[in-house]
Order: C-alpha cells, then structure tokens, then sequence
C-alpha cells in the first residue's frame, strides 16, 4: 500500500512542463505566499516544485532555500530561475531531498508547503516524520504555513469508477485526450486521480499518471498539529482569511 501512495506522490511530477501548463492561471497561493514572504529575510520552502511560489517569493528579496524529491521538477525550476534577474538567482538554492528526512542544518523564520504538499503524508510515521523535519528547520519565534485541500465528502463519494472526459491539452506541440478516473480509500483517507492522456495523432500513445492526496479534516488537522508540539494560530478556508465552511476549497494554517 505504501508503494502505491508513493508512486501517486510521484507519477503526478514526471512531466513538469505539463504540471506548469495545467497550473498556469494558478495565482492565489503564489500571491499568498509572497505576502508572507515579504515580511522574512528567509524561508524554507517544502515540496518546491517547478518554482512557482519560490520564484515569487524570492523575487520579494527573501533568500529562498526550496526542497523537493522529483528531479524533473527541480530541474525544471532550474531552468525557470536561470531566466530571472542575477539578484533572484542568488536567493534561491535547490536541494534533492525527502522532507521527512531532509536536514539543512540552518534554522529559517518561516517555513512554507504550498499547494498540497502535505496531502502527501499519508501514514502517522510519514506525518511525525514530516513535523519532526519542519521542527528542525523552524528559527525560535519562527512560524509554519501551508495549506491542503478542504474535503468534499460528495466529491469524495461521488462517481467512483467512472471515467470524465475533459478538454483536450497541449503537451510539447502535440494534442492529447484528456480523461480522469477517481477511487476514494475511505480507511487511509486518501484520494486518487488517475489520469489518461490520448495522443490525438497515434491512439496507442497514452500516458497514464496517478496523483494521491491524504485528506485531513479540519478538526483532525488541528488535534495533528497539537500533538506534534505545534500551536495554531490560525485556521482559514482560504487565502484571504475566510472562514471554514462547506464549499471552503483549501483549509490554510498557520502555527508555530
């Protein structure tokens, strides 16, 4: 099961340029994270991805120090930062590395994981772990702030097993079917979305991804975070402080 979960941790980061293309108009936790780090000289960025918030952040002259397990995914935010001004690329440092192990030995007044990257901690050992790492990394007085998805028990339910075809997309010059399948383990609280890309020009191209996400409950969430030695200071429904209610897309903490 764990080997499941982590190819869905995984799968969904192989092709970065398609993970920009399909999360290009994305902007609210970009801007949300800029904000936060306007106000540090440095942060630790867990999940870092392509770059999409460390880019940002550094840009608002905050010395990003950024962490990721997909090597595509680095790469490709390599390639992005070679494109920004000397000064940005001077603030941002990459690392490989798993963040329930990574150690940096430095110590950050603000550590961020953007855009779900929680949502892979899908066993208690992964998330004591996890916790454990950021714990490491947190300057005295320093706070943690992510956010992850809000669950939709009817989303979560609904229409398990079928198939829904979406828009065609564009990868590299070519067109593709676009089709999603969901399966939803209610015991491990993790939701999986299977992901079937159809070359238009050759039918037998296709490209299967998965992408898993360990839900947590708002409650859940908080008794989690007390138990690993962290207080909230705040629970939002979303990036501009709204409460939590049904229909919240995103629960956003912030603690210390």
């Amino acid at each position: 099961m764990t080997t499941f979960f982590e190819r869905g941790a995984t799968e969904h980061y192989d092709d970065p340029r398609y993970y920009d293309q399909a999360y290009r108009s994305r902007r609210v936790d970009v801007d949300f994270y800029a904000g936060l780090a306007a106000e540090v000289d440095a942060l630790l960025e867990l999940g870092v991805g392509t770059g999409r918030c460390a880019l940002a952040c550094a840009r608002t002259g905050a010395r990003v120090v950024g962490v990721d397990l997909s090597s595509p995914m680095l790469e490709h935010a390599e390639k992005r930062l070679s494109r920004e001004r000397k000064a940005v690329k001077e603030r941002v440092t990459l690392h490989t590395g798993d963040f329930r192990e990574v150690r940096l030995n430095e110590r950050f007044p603000l550590v961020i994981a953007p855009f779900n990257t929680l949502m892979h901690m899908y066993t208690p050992d992964d998330c004591a772990r996890t916790f454990a790492t950021i714990r490491e990394h947190l300057a005295p007085g320093g706070r943690l702030v992510f956010d992850v998805l809000m669950p939709d028990l009817e989303f979560l339910g609904a229409s398990l097993g079928e198939t829904f075809q979406g828009r065609p997309v564009s990868l590299r010059g070519q067109k593709f079917g676009y089709q999603e399948r969901f399966d939803y383990d209610p015991f491990h609280q993790v939701h999986t979305t299977y992901i079937c890309l159809t070359s238009e020009d050759d039918p037998d191209d296709v490209r299967l991804t998965r992408l898993t996400h360990r839900y947590f409950f708002p409650q859940e969430l908080l008794a989690l975070m007390e138990a690993h030695g962290f207080e909230v200071d705040s629970l939002h429904g979303g990036f501009a402080n709204e409460d939590v209610e049904h229909g919240s897309e995103s629960l956003v903490v912030r603690a210390h």
